[in-house]
């Protein structure tokens, strides 16, 4: 019975070793070197087995391949706790069982029988390895580069061959060929493993061929390039173009806009900076690289925070503010970039410009104000061709850039103020950028580029809507402002005016202290406005009084009484007419409405001997005129009907004038002013002078309905009257009127002109 043959088991990780193969193992686990230990003490025998589980830890049992390399170890180093381990391999062997023990794992193991039949076929491979050795030509970029100078073709046999190029190759191949007993497929596989990296070799060295060529021609393209960047340094041009073209090829736009700045790019470094094309191209560049194309601050969607702004900034507008959180809602759970265009239409004072200030605030936004005041050439809103010497951009692209965001919010001021001439019509211009659906295109002539306008929220102010055009109205959805109360009027001295005010005349509170009464007195008799600035002025006037007083007289305070107001304010006075204060025979008292605010129009009338003529004086427009003819042929066609006398107009001639003839006046809504005032100078009758009247009349002596009833009533009540008379039909229009006017003021409805002389005309 033939006995066991056992050895000790050195496991390799990630290596083979093949018989007749000399290597040193360095040994760092203690297991590994218990294992040399007992290899060394008993003879030097030593089994060299490929670990599968190489990556195992060391409390897991190691894997081990079928197959090994019986070793003798010839010597041993040690280093601390490292162990150089020199051995040789003999021979490839079975393992057939491993054998665990606590400090090393042994293993039986039989000899391998190689199968080797000594084939045409093997010796055919045998005879082509022994080629390629020889050819150090195809070797030379190989791993096997070195081989042949180890070899003896006349003496090595063929797997002694296949073991010494074995250990040449990665582990798998390695790891193969250590598995193969075949002698013919041994050599099969290790001819092809040659052949493979040979022409694996020929196409690297083809490709390095390729590389270096062109590495080459780079080289001479960078020398030059090198050069010529210093010819431009010397020149003082070029410097900075590198880091533009990278800046341009990142822009977020179309690539043949690229290509378009690239161009211009190169030209531009061709030139000599002090040309003055150079300077113009050089802007230019300059510009378009600073445009914020995608730098966005993010909304804030708190409607709760926007109601403290708008509440903060503003005192009333309660309609208003609602309108603006419901746009602020939508504008948060929409996506689609299509906001309305609000234009804020209201008389100058009411806050219209601090309101769009307020939302983008209350939105987190950029804000961007641009006056369109006297604005009458198109190149303000598109800009110029850079062509031109002092070319510029337009002004909307102009402050896009200055507010640093692709979507600020971008106030249009005083829309209505727009002019044009020769040179264009800015309003024209306007239509497409305040258009949701063309906008998202806007090219301006300067730039020369497409510019996304889509994210940007315009918002436009206006006095009055008669001055802008019809085709841009319709793009803006209107939201009219109305004058204040006086309550509310009061109520914004107190909580904005007046700190505001101390703080811009140096003035600490307490040294210049404003009561009610003191500011109530200052809003009914020192201003008569819609809005509130002739009150901040007034105020500021009263402040720069207080500071000479306090700088000169060295006090620390000045006390302001309503008997003392007028030595800071002067004599109490009223920048418009006053209400009669009897009654009078050919005078009557309207309501006219400007885009200043309300205002009472004082309207007398005079009749005299003459032939049947119509006088009519005071700068009065088209639209009033036909009203006062209209109001005239009403009582001429009515005479028997309203007790008339039939000479009453054929022998007189009557003269009609509404005061203050500087100021132009038109408007339809004065005519059953007109009719009663006309009534009661041809009859004797008196009108009465506490009451106000508005209306439109026709032939028929119906009363049609009129605009601007909230201001209409406010101006009456700024005057101290309590009574008026409006047309049937604007009753629904009273829910505009704030409550605390409405309660004080009587208000009488009229359907006729009838309605209107059984109200007004006394005995």
């Amino acid at each position: 019975m033939k006995q066991r043959e056992i050895a000790p088991i050195l496991p390799l990780r990630r290596i083979v070793i093949f018989p007749g193969q000399v290597t040193k193992l360095t040994l760092a686990r203690k297991k590994s070197i218990a294992t040399a230990d007992f290899a060394v003490a008993n003879g030097g025998k030593i089994l060299l087995v490929p670990q599968l589980n190489p990556d195992a830890k060391m409390s897991k049992p190691a894997v081990y391949h079928s197959v090994g390399v019986l070793a003798t170890v010839f010597d041993v180093v040690r280093d601390g706790g490292v162990v150089e381990l020199y051995v040789t391999g003999q021979k490839r062997v079975q393992v057939n069982q491993v054998l665990s023990n606590p400090e090393f794992d042994e293993a039986e193991y039989d000899d391998v029988i190689e199968m080797d039949n000594s084939s045409s076929e093997s010796s055919a491979y045998f005879d082509r390895i022994l080629e390629i050795l020889l050819d150090k030509v195809a070797l030379s970029d190989t791993i096997l580069r070195d081989v042949t100078l180890d070899i003896n073709p006349n003496t090595i046999g063929k797997n002694e061959l296949v073991n010494e190029l074995a250990s040449y190759y990665p582990y798998s191949v390695g790891l193969a060929l250590l598995s193969d007993y075949n002698t013919e497929t041994r050599l099969e596989r290790i001819y092809m493993e040659m052949k493979k990296e040979i022409e694996t070799s020929r196409v690297d060295r083809e490709i390095s061929n390729k590389v270096r060529a062109n590495f080459e021609r780079g080289q001479r393209e960078t020398y030059l390039r090198e050069k010529l960047g210093v010819i431009q340094k010397e020149l003082g041009i070029g410097e900075e173009q590198e880091g533009q073209r990278e800046k341009i090829e990142k822009l977020p736009i179309e690539d043949v806009y690229k290509q378009k700045i690239l161009k211009d790019l190169d030209r531009c470094s061709k030139m000599s900076s002090s040309s003055a094309e150079f300077t113009l191209i050089s802007n230019y560049i300059d510009f378009v690289l600073e445009l914020p194309y995608e730098k966005y601050t993010e909304d804030s969607a708190d409607l709760k925070k926007a109601k403290e702004v708008l509440d903060r900034d503003h005192f009333g507008l309660d309609k208003i503010k609602d309108r603006i959180l419901e746009f602020l809602a939508v504008h948060h759970l929409t996506e689609s970039n299509k906001d309305p265009i609000l234009c804020f239409v209201g008389p100058p004072g009411v806050g219209k410009t601090t309101i769009v200030r307020s939302i983008a605030d209350a939105l987190g936004r950029s804000y961007v104000r641009m006056s369109l005041g006297g604005v009458h050439d198109e190149a303000e809103i598109r800009g110029h061709r850079k062509t031109y010497i002092g070319a510029m951009p337009g002004r909307i692209i102009m402050g896009i850039k200055q507010s640093g965001t692709a979507n600020p919010i971008f106030l249009l001021d005083e829309i209505d103020k727009l002019a044009k001439d020769y040179r264009g019509d800015p309003a024209a211009a306007l239509l497409e950028v305040l258009d949701p659906e063309l906008n998202y295109t806007f090219r301006d002539n300067y730039l020369e580029i497409p510019f996304d306008l889509k994210d940007v929220i315009f918002i436009t102010t206006a006095n009055s809507l008669d001055t802008i055009p019809p085709a841009l109205a319709d793009r803006m959805e209107i939201i009219e402002m109305s004058g204040y109360t006086p309550l509310e009027k009061l109520e914004i001295a107190k909580r904005h005016l007046v700190k505001k005010q101390l703080d811009n005349n140096g003035l600490k509170e307490g040294q210049a202290v404003f009561t009610d009464e003191i500011l109530s007195t200052i809003i009914s008799k020192y201003t008569r406005e819609a809005g509130v600035r002739q009150l901040e002025k007034a105020i500021a006037k009263v402040m720069r009084r207080v500071a000479r007083k306090i700088v000169e007289d060295g006090v620390d305070k000045v006390e302001i009484t309503v008997d003392t107001l007028s030595d800071f304010l002067g004599i109490a006075g009223s920048s418009g007419l006053d209400k009669y204060t009897e009654n009078q025979v050919g005078a009557a008292t309207g309501l006219a409405w400007t885009q200043f605010g309300g205002e009472i129009l004082s309207i007398e009338v005079s009749v005299m001997r003459g032939k049947g003529e119509i006088l009519l004086t005071g700068q009065l427009g088209d639209v009033l005129k036909e009203s006062a003819r209209a109001s005239i042929s009403y009582l001429r066609s009515h005479e028997a009907e309203l007790g008339l006398d039939e000479s009453a107009f054929k022998d007189r001639d009557i003269h009609i004038h509404i005061p203050e003839g500087a100021v132009s006046k038109d408007g339809p809504s004065a005519g059953v002013t007109l009719a009663t005032a006309v009534f009661s100078a041809v009859t004797g009758k008196k009108v009465r002078h506490d009451i106000a009247m508005t209306g439109e009349i026709t032939l028929r002596g119906k009363v049609l309905p009129i605009g601007g009833l909230k201001e209409k009533m406010l101006a009456a009540h700024r005057s101290g009257i309590y009574e008026i008379i409006i047309p049937f039909e604007n009753q629904k229009n009273l829910v505009d009127v704030p409550e605390t006017i409405s309660k004080e003021m009587k208000v009488h409805l009229a359907k006729t002109i009838s309605d209107v002389f059984a109200i007004a005309i006394t005995d």
